[in-house]
């Protein structure tokens, strides 16, 4: 399959990005509340998913 970006709008491209690019778990975070509840929760990578490109 090939796509021509040029050929989509840009949010015809997101929609087609964030369909195929999931968040990836990393690492489990843990914190505990004033009450002594914890929670714990997946930290993730979501860069691939932004509509524009960060640059330097």
């Amino acid at each position: 399959m090939q796509i021509d970006p040029r050929e989509h709008a840009p949010a015809e491209l997101y929609k087609l990005l964030t369909g195929c690019v999931l968040p990836r778990p990393i690492a489990w975070v843990t914190t505990m509340g004033a009450e002594g509840r914890v929670n714990l929760a997946p930290a993730t990578i979501r860069g691939a998913t932004a509509k524009r490109r960060r640059s330097v």
